[in-house]
């Protein structure tokens, strides 16, 4: 049976959660499973200036999926910004070989040189970040999708989770079905 996990800091939400602990939250696999520590965040981005939450979910994960707990994922921002490195890094690259080996189609070309690697080696590292197996996700299988703080005493008052394995999904549903029911919880 399952008990009560704590978040954060248990006077941080207005809600108690329950998770399963009979299944891998990531996998669904049954037996052999421990508990760790999954530190999830959610931003709020203002303009230039963010917010952000962080609870600390106590999940159940095989062996197998232990590493994702620790996998945040990848935002659209991040993944433009790693894009542009890898640019940045081929084209400054090209342009020092094209010059000093005096190679001048390399130097001539070097932007469309530059993006036909990028984009094959970011094609290979995103392919190289699906899930392995049974796994639902490579990353946190357990997210926080949304949260509504109180103005004053600034407490967790809505909370709308992603997660990413069906069978955790519908197991976690029916514990908190109260706060569900509330409408301070959703889970997709």
């Amino acid at each position: 049976m399952s008990e009560f996990i704590p978040l954060y800091n248990e006077d941080d939400v207005r809600f108690e959660l329950l998770f399963p602990e009979e299944l891998c939250c990531n996998c669904g696999k049954r037996g052999m499973l421990r508990v760790i520590e999954q530190d999830t965040r959610f931003t709020r981005f203002y303009g230039s200036v963010g917010s952000e939450l962080i609870l600390l979910f106590y999940l159940p994960f095989c062996e197998t999926c232990a590493e994702t707990a620790t996998r945040r994922p990848k935002t659209f921002f991040h993944r433009t910004l790693q894009t542009l490195l890898v640019f940045a890094m081929t084209a400054t690259t090209f342009l020092g070989i094209g010059v000093v080996w005096d190679v001048r189609q390399l130097v001539e070309n070097v932007m469309w040189v530059s993006l036909g690697i990028t984009f094959v080696l970011m094609g290979r590292f995103i392919i190289s970040q699906r899930p392995r197996g049974n796994q639902s996700s490579y990353f946190q299988p357990v997210r926080i999708a949304f949260a509504r703080n109180d103005r004053i005493g600034g407490k967790v008052s809505e909370l709308k989770l992603k997660i990413t394995n069906d069978a955790y999904r519908n197991r976690f549903c029916e514990l908190n079905r109260a706060a569900i029911k509330d409408g301070a919880l959703e889970v997709t």
